[in-house]
């Protein structure tokens, strides 16, 4: 009787350290949440898209990109970030997209950093635009 009752200690301890590994690990109460908010430097703003969170300067426009089918269903599949005053172009930071991928871009000139496979990318030359780029990819994290 008494192994019985070790036994079934034993194996209830390795279910419940089983699953909460599994929750640290997976389980969106225990992840980074918006409460970081308060960690979030001067001038920045906090955004989550596809499960990556990160910071960006709170008076840049960033802007949805949608991808339509044929058949008229609208999905979001990135995001353009653009310095204030200016249009987007080639001074722009563009997150995820239809399809993006990193080894997509055979230019050298091409920055593109995969976090959760979620492309984060810039073409820019301008150093400012390079140094906000920088400070994304530093500030960016993937949600559990």
């Amino acid at each position: 009787m008494q192994n019985k009752k070790v036994f079934f200690i034993v194996i209830t301890a390795f279910v419940i350290g089983g699953l909460l590994g599994y929750c640290l690990a997976q389980c969106p109460w225990f992840s980074k949440s918006s409460a970081t908010n308060t960690e979030i430097a001067a001038g920045m703003k906090e955004y989550n898209f596809g499960g990556v969170n990160f910071e960006y300067p709170a008076d840049w426009n960033l802007t949805p990109d949608y991808y339509s089918t044929p058949a008229g269903f609208t999905d979001q599949v990135g995001l353009t970030l653009v310095p204030p005053n200016q249009k987007a172009g080639e001074d722009q930071i563009g997150i995820g997209g239809r399809q993006v991928i990193c080894a997509m871009f055979s230019n050298d000139r091409i920055k593109c950093k995969e976090i959760n496979s979620l492309a984060f990318y810039t073409a820019s030359v301008n150093p400012d635009i390079v140094a906000v780029y920088n400070k994304i990819l530093d500030s960016a994290y993937a949600r559990r």
